[in-house]
């Protein structure tokens, strides 16, 4: 029975690859037949959940497809659902620890409230006890990222910036590639050890980042009146356009955790066709992602990062009309690109538009951008996929045009950094 819980924690937390290739899906996928309402729900819900415990997290829960109606796998279904919403209000709450308490701080408090957060989590034995668990784990290990990205830019000049956020992308593309192997081996010896391994790993980091890592700006005055950051953003037509722009890239870029896998074994291939094309994803960002980073770093961002945009639209939206291995090869190569376009320069683009002042809160909000969009692409595209496939790819090409037009709007050559408005 402990055994049996474990396995239920792990899968709310596991590394997500090759999921929906399990029996059950692929009996409700084969043919040309939609695939059953209950699978696809329990991948969307399941999607929905997740914590996004890294940047590149791929596929769906494990286990959360076969014998969906099993009262377990619902419990895990809703524990996930759980955990999306607390990581939502984790950003939230991340947008204000990075500026009153400082980046470095913030960082430590993440990596040691969510090491207990797992510790505890790996010894929840009820349905209940892995719930209220994992809601706080989900409300504790996103509170590190608006802080530091707000560090890198506070602690890099503005001429430096996107090969900086490239290197930080480089770092957690190489974590991200040995952490599903690692996590594998791990629990074939025990599911105890990845929620240990991952609570050891998240002290080594808070113990670094006390010690090693800079401080970073204090902005939080006294005297700000309550929700002045997020009025100031909202006066800023250039800002809501882009994050505007941030939820439907987002929405679209998701699609590969949900609706692409789902489509590759709609077509009839193994498990290895949607593993090679997410190992070939990372595998190009290794190999290209800085060395395109540094030459774009000399062009302005906006035009950059609506390319970018622009790609992944045609890039997810031709993946869902391919059909050889070749094409679908074609596609991940046309919106991993976008991605190595986009990404390294969206953080630089915003602390660069935004107050000294607010730049945690701002970064805390592109960040929660990306969570909604985390929330609503794999929800809105298994609806979709379920209903009208032709139509979920269309509508991929949409968002990546219009994400494109709002990121220009507005548009001027060499923006200078902001300054905060006086209170």
């Amino acid at each position: 029975m402990i055994e049996d819980a474990r396995r239920v924690r792990f899968a709310l937390e596991a590394p997500e690859a090759l999921l929906v290739f399990s029996d059950g899906a692929r009996k409700n996928l084969d043919g040309d037949v939609a695939p059953d309402s209950r699978v696809v729900r329990a991948i969307h819900l399941a999607h929905a959940a997740s914590a996004e415990k890294s940047d590149d997290a791929v596929g769906t829960n494990r286990g959360a497809i076969t014998n969906i109606e099993n009262d377990g796998r619902i419990a895990v279904i809703r524990a996930r659902r759980a955990t999306s919403k607390e990581d939502v209000v984790a950003r939230e709450h991340a947008l204000h620890l990075a500026d009153r308490i400082g980046r470095r701080n913030t960082i430590a408090i993440s990596m040691f409230s969510s090491a207990a957060a797992m510790l505890a989590l790996s010894q929840a034995h009820s349905y209940p006890a892995i719930l209220i668990s994992t809601m706080i784990a989900g409300a504790t290990t996103e509170l590190y990222r608006p802080a530091s990205y707000a560090l890198i830019g506070d602690i890099v000049p503005d001429q430096h910036r996107v090969i900086a956020f490239g290197l930080y992308r480089f770092a957690v593309n190489l974590g991200v590639a040995f952490g599903p192997a690692t996590a594998g081996f791990l629990a074939d010896k025990s599911f105890i050890y990845c929620f240990v391994g991952d609570a050891v790993t998240s002290v080594i980091y808070g113990i670094f980042a006390i010690f090693a890592l800079p401080q970073g700006l204090k902005t939080y005055e006294k005297s700000e009146r309550t929700g002045e950051a997020i009025r100031s953003a909202l006066s800023n037509r250039r800002v809501v356009w882009f994050l505007a722009a941030a939820v439907l890239a987002a929405s679209v870029d998701f699609q590969m955790t949900s609706t692409i896998a789902l489509h590759i074994t709609k077509l009839g291939y193994k498990p290895f066709v949607y593993g090679a094309m997410v190992s070939l994803n990372g595998l190009l960002i290794v190999l290209f992602e800085i060395v395109i980073t540094a030459r774009a770093q000399h062009f302005d961002p906006q035009p950059v990062i609506a390319i970018g945009y622009a790609l992944n639209g045609i890039g997810f939206a031709l993946a869902g009309f391919a059909r050889s291995i070749p094409m679908l090869v074609s596609t991940t190569v046309i919106w991993t690109l976008a991605e190595m376009l986009y990404s390294p320069m969206a953080g630089p683009y915003l602390i660069r538009i935004a107050p000294e002042k607010y730049r945690g809160r701002y970064m805390g909000l592109l960040v929660l951008m990306w969570s909604i969009g985390y929330i609503i692409g794999p929800i809105a595209g298994t609806w979709l996929f379920a209903r009208n496939e032709t139509l979920l790819w269309t509508m991929c090409l949409v968002f990546g045009g219009v994400s494109t037009v709002l990121v220009m709007r507005g548009y001027k050559k060499n923006v200078a950094p902001a300054t905060a408005p006086h209170s």
